[in-house]
């Protein structure tokens, strides 16, 4: 369907596109209004919880190594169940696409464009976005792989020219009120945080070095959580707990009270166009998995003739799911970590468990008597 291959680096980039994005922008605000100043340590169970859940689609690639997600499962449960949960993959793509081009956009017009029209702003981001995806997965991972180091570094210097205004006193006691609270701001952000069953599903199967998806996933997971810790941190040392929990977009607003030699200020605007080139990448695999995965179940031989009917459901969803940034963010608090878990945990779970059952049942079936 596609015969791009990708190497280690570069899937691991798009590991890591699919989930800094969120890690960054939405999950310290959620983690501060139920943690409050411990919301930076949130950052370390959600590492680990993401490092289960990229073992877990990791052991998938590693036990079946070149096949795809809707391949695996048609292989180890049957073709129609197979087919059934390829098409509720997609579907789940496309919803999670749809819910980031919204995120995208949401943030362009509350920030730089209030007076632009939302279908504009859109529109925009999927043209470019489809025309990414019909280049296929060497282009896709290869664009990442220039954009990426210029938003890590862009996030690093912004902390760099906040380090004078974080002050300890915000970050401290650390666990006033138990680990409780920081435990619940971890759950909300969970589901989203860890999204390495996407990644792997496009990039996976065309690893070059298939034995090296587990040092992809280690790689990637522990990246994304040591820059969530540092912004986190960043966040609540300069603005406070309770300043930041009332604040919509943290990196944003944290980026305005930079100033260096009263020349270097106001970038919120390059924030946003660093995070935007983030969300573009993730956008594209999210977008990417949809079509490709839609494409297998129907048994199509090329996916291209399908990207651009998808473009058109994503953005149609991006529209109608949501009717502001309050209703995704809502979304997002109260049902996004079920429903994200569903497909990230409970069948990739299941997938593997009738796996090892099918695999000890023919092992025991072949063995000679004695």
């Amino acid at each position: 369907m596609d015969p791009g291959r990708v190497s280690s680096m570069e899937a691991a980039l798009l590991l890591l596109a699919t989930a800094l994005p969120w890690a960054i922008l939405f999950m310290p605000r959620m983690a501060v209004e139920i943690a409050g100043r411990d919301a930076w340590l949130a950052a370390v169970p959600l590492t680990l919880f993401a490092l289960v859940l990229g073992y877990l689609a990791a052991s998938l690639q590693r036990r079946y190594p070149g096949q795809t997600l809707v391949s695996i499962v048609c292989r180890v449960v049957g073709r129609p169940v197979g087919l059934a949960v390829g098409v509720a993959y997609a579907a789940w793509f496309v919803s999670v696409a749809a819910l980031t081009l919204r995120e995208a956009g949401e943030v362009i017009i509350n920030v730089i464009l209030p007076r632009t029209p939302i279908p504009v702003v859109l529109g925009s981001l999927l043209l470019v976005a489809a025309l990414n995806v019909r280049s296929g997965m060497e282009v896709m991972a290869r664009s990442n792989l220039f954009l990426a180091p210029f938003v890590i570094g862009f996030l690093l210097v912004l902390v760099i020219f906040s380090l004078r205004d974080i002050r300890a006193s915000n970050l401290l006691p650390v666990l006033e009120e138990g680990a409780v609270p920081m435990l619940r701001g971890a759950y909300v952000s969970a589901g989203f945080f860890a999204t390495a069953v996407a990644a792997l599903a496009t990039a996976g199967p065309r690893l070059n070095r298939p034995q090296e998806v587990f040092g992809v996933v280690t790689w990637a997971v522990c990246v994304v959580g040591g820059l969530t810790l540092v912004s986190s941190l960043w966040f609540v040392g300069v603005m406070g707990a309770e300043l930041a929990g009332r604040m919509r977009f943290l990196p944003v607003e944290a980026a305005r009270f930079i100033s260096v030699a009263e020349f270097l200020e106001r970038m919120e605007a390059l924030t946003v166009a660093f995070w935007v080139m983030a969300t573009f990448a993730k956008l594209s695999v999210w977008y990417y998995a949809a079509v490709t995965s839609l494409s297998e179940v129907l048994g199509l031989g090329d996916y291209r003739p399908m990207v651009w009917p998808m473009g058109l459901l994503i953005g149609e969803g991006s529209l109608l799911f949501f009717r502001n940034i309050s209703d995704l963010t809502a979304f997002v608090r109260f049902a996004g970590t079920p429903y994200m878990l569903v497909f990230e945990l409970v069948i990739p779970m299941a997938v593997l468990v009738v796996a090892a059952v099918r695999r000890a049942m023919g092992t025991r079936r072949h063995r000679p008597a004695r």
